[in-house]
């Protein structure tokens, strides 16, 4: 019979641990457990060569857990990005529009100003020509109480 690490990865996990595999207690001058009583006792080697194909299968679901999932990170990240440039398009689309409108409220703001301007000017007319009316009535009245002698 072949031992255990000179058979191929594929066979060596298809070999299956009999119940009658049992660690019985530990050897003294060993860190490892010594192995009586079974049939087909494992060497070091064996175990080690388990090890390191335990490690590589591992491994190997390890990275490919991680391909899946950075996969999967990458689309949620473009995803959120397209929805983000959808955004912004339509924030730049309200914000365009909002100038339009600021534009034409200015436009409308500067005639209203030149408006009052003319209109102030108007009032400002308005009181010289009525004071000076008043300052000639003033004058009249005066010169006819002069005249009339009134006090």
């Amino acid at each position: 019979m072949k031992r255990l690490s000179q058979q191929s990865p594929k066979l060596l996990f298809s070999v299956r641990i009999r119940a009658s595999l049992q660690f019985d207690t530990v050897c003294p001058l060993e860190k490892s457990k010594c192995y009586r009583n079974n049939k087909y006792p494992m060497q070091k080697s064996d175990l080690d060569q388990i090890g390191k194909l335990v490690r590589k299968i591992v491994r190997e679901e390890v990275k490919t857990e991680v391909k899946d999932s950075t996969r999967t990170i990458e689309n949620q990240i473009r995803l959120s990005r397209m929805q983000v440039q959808n955004e912004i398009n339509e924030l730049d689309d309200r914000m365009k529009n909002v100038e339009i409108r600021v534009d034409g409220v200015a436009e409308d703001v500067k005639d209203v100003i030149k408006r009052v301007r003319k209109t102030g000017k108007t009032v400002d007319s308005m009181f010289d020509l009525l004071d000076r009316e008043q300052m000639e009535q003033r004058r009249k009245i005066i010169r006819i109480e002069k005249h009339l002698a009134l006090p």
